[in-house]
């Protein structure tokens, strides 16, 4: 009788590595869409920081906020924001990273403000003062939002 050799591998032996593959490639797959969520409520946070800057430094020089204009409030698009006396506070309105459903929106009362977006991943709680009421516009809602004196 002749003797094989076994050589290659097994059915068996090949489904247990397809199946480690998948679940290997699956976990990163999750982790990499995460980390793009992240980044992107991490730039939104930003550009409200950014927004926030200007506003402040128009208060500084005018004594008061910019008045609320156009469908989200805010006082300049994308030609900037600039005061009577030609100073410049920001060049150009940051867009949201993803599309252009999620908007920022600026809203003052008194001698505040309120700036808010909705993030992907924060929890769905409204924010306190969101402007028109807890919506930020095409069915999301506000759940981050940014006043002159912090995080509301």
């Amino acid at each position: 009788m002749r003797k094989y050799a076994s050589e290659g591998f097994t059915l068996f032996e090949m489904l247990i590595v397809l199946l480690i593959l998948s679940t290997i490639l699956s976990i990163a797959t999750v982790s990499f869409f995460s980390v793009r969520r992240d980044s992107r409520d991490s730039r939104r946070k930003t550009d409200l920081e950014e927004v926030r800057s200007a506003l402040e430094q128009y208060r500084s020089n005018n004594n008061i906020y910019p008045t609320p204009t156009g469908t989200f409030g805010l006082p300049f698009g994308q030609s900037g924001l600039t005061d009577d006396d030609a100073n410049t506070y920001v060049q150009l309105l940051p867009q949201d990273p993803l599309f252009s459903k999620r908007n920022y929106y600026y809203q003052t009362s008194g001698g505040d403000y309120t700036l808010s977006t909705e993030l992907e991943t924060a929890e769905p709680t409204p924010c306190a003062t969101p402007p028109g009421g807890d919506s930020c516009g095409s069915g999301l809602g506000c759940n981050y939002c940014l006043g002159s004196y912090g995080k509301k």
